[in-house]
């Protein structure tokens, strides 16, 4: 089972402006090195090289937005961020901590080595999607522990 990232509304018009931006670049650099009248380059080699840069950061962005999965496999969860992986064990899993009213989830997992601890990051799923991830873990690691907290309210006038 997969579960695609959910970045939110503000994040994902960023990423989509930084690959419109790229392509718009993309596209001066191209006339810049066809010779376009009222598109002068005293050096091709400048627009080439940015024209590189802007395939690459479009390419970057394209697969965040759209590469960016939470996976199940048999023995372990996949985690892809763009073109990064990481893979974590369940028996590395120690708990998932649910926040009662923005319904977000956390997950706590052993550390690299036994003296780096616990250490736990937040997995960017839609709300509606947190039952159907947390009925997922469980099909695959059934003793996991689900923590429901509720945030303690900051006091302004506490000093």
């Amino acid at each position: 089972m997969r579960f695609r990232m959910n970045f939110g509304i503000v994040k994902t018009i960023l990423i989509a402006v930084v690959i419109l931006g790229a392509l718009a670049i993309v596209g001066v650099d191209i006339s810049m090195i066809a010779g376009v009248k009222g598109f002068v380059v005293t050096s091709p080699a400048i627009a080439w090289v940015s024209l590189c840069a802007a395939v690459l950061i479009a390419l970057c962005a394209f697969l965040i937005l759209f590469n960016s999965k939470y996976a199940f496999k048999s023995d372990k969860l996949i985690v892809t961020l763009g073109m990064f992986t990481d893979k974590i064990p369940y028996e590395d899993v120690v708990c998932v901590k649910q926040n009662s009213q923005s319904k977000e989830l956390y997950l706590i997992t052993k550390g690299l080595k036994p003296t780096d601890g616990e250490m736990s990051f937040k997995l960017n799923l839609s709300t509606q999607k947190t039952d159907d991830f947390i009925h997922a873990l469980r099909q695959n690691k059934g003793d996991i522990v689900i923590d429901v907290f509720t945030p303690e309210k900051k006091d302004k006038d506490k000093k």
